[in-house]
């Protein structure tokens, strides 16, 4: 876990055992010659599993009103984005409106250049505790935008009284 999620479980969760933060280490990924030429303006990118519990259409939701105020903001989603027929939809409806780009499910040795040419790394996924590729991302040098909603909205739900909506 990473500090917060560590002080929620000596707090909350199990305030009599002991725990420790052991931070994960990457390789850095081999540069490559960008896959596409980039965007006019601003690129994100998202590299890794695509799964429900990964919030892409949380991003991509996000991602369109980044694009409502930098209509030259492209979003670069890297993973076998057509596994899942809900993501799948959305994604394809945000490459038909030129906000996406798909280049599909990349070999880690292919996966330096993408992060090179981004200029922001998003990671919207309310469950993973400690995802490699934030390490990755921060080899290369980029901004990561995260989502801290779950752990905020975990924290406030063991505090709610019973009858309120979670």
């Amino acid at each position: 876990p990473d500090e917060l999620q560590a002080d929620i479980y000596k707090n909350e969760i199990a305030p009599n055992i002991p725990i420790r933060v052991v931070p994960n280490g990457v390789d850095p990924l081999p540069p490559g010659p960008p896959p596409f030429p980039h965007p006019a303006g601003p690129m994100v990118l998202y590299a890794g599993r695509i799964a429900p519990e990964k919030g892409i259409p949380l991003l991509a939701e996000a991602f369109s009103l980044v694009h409502a105020q930098r209509p030259d903001a492209r979003l670069c989603v890297v993973g076998d984005w057509q596994r899942y027929s809900h993501i799948r939809k959305v994604l394809a409806e945000g490459r038909d409106a030129g906000r996406i780009i798909l280049p599909g499910e990349q070999k880690r040795d292919a996966l330096g250049a993408y992060y090179g040419m981004a200029d922001v790394f998003a990671f919207p996924s309310q469950t993973d505790t400690q995802a490699l590729v934030l390490h990755e991302a921060a080899l290369a040098g980029l901004a990561a935008c995260l989502c801290a909603l779950a752990w905020r909205n975990r924290r406030r739900s063991r505090r709610a009284p019973a009858s309120l909506p979670q």
